[in-house]
């Protein structure tokens, strides 16, 4: 009689554990793959804009990188905002443009002479930029100032082309 009632219980106990392996197939399971879908689109999403970066240009291959030297090489005087103690500050230096060749706004804009009939343009963007900072901001951060140009130089041609601004040989005061 033990061994009937232990086998018994030991069925019973299997039926238990069946229907509650049911009960959570069809409660978790679905909870599950809506969670996966979930991390799938979030994933799907960094991915789109981690390729929208490189489109923009930051990853461009230096054989397709063509460097244009504003005023043929020659030093811009470019004036700061007035900083905390209220005098005039300056920045003098030579300003060339990183341009991407495969670029559409290249072929436009960029090759050749084309560049050079829209320089006192791209002069005056660089300017304008510049003079909304502090001779203290450009010291900590030029990188932003650089970023704001080269984004305000995307937006008037419409294009991408233009990846990079490069200050060379900056002097302040």
């Amino acid at each position: 009689m033990k061994k009937n009632l232990l086998s018994v219980l030991i069925l019973a106990l299997v039926l238990v554990n069946l229907v509650l392996n049911i009960v959570m197939i069809f409660s978790v399971l679905p909870a599950a793959r809506k969670t996966n879908k979930l991390v799938t689109q979030i994933c799907s999403i960094l991915d789109i804009e981690l390729a929208s970066d490189e489109e923009a240009g930051k990853k461009v291959s230096m054989d397709k990188l063509v460097v244009y030297e504003l005023s043929q090489g020659e030093t811009m005087t470019l004036s700061f905002k007035s900083g905390e103690d209220g005098k005039a500050h300056y920045l003098v230096t030579g300003v060339s443009i990183s341009m991407n060749s495969e670029s559409k706004g290249y072929k436009t804009y960029g090759e050749g002479e084309k560049i050079s009939e829209k320089e006192s343009i791209i002069r005056g963007e660089i300017s304008n930029v510049l003079s909304k900072y502090t001779m203290e901001e450009y010291i900590v951060d030029p990188a932003v100032i650089r970023e704001e140009i080269v984004k305000n130089l995307q937006d008037m041609f419409e294009s991408d082309f233009i990846v990079d601004i490069t200050f060379s040989e900056p002097i302040t005061q």
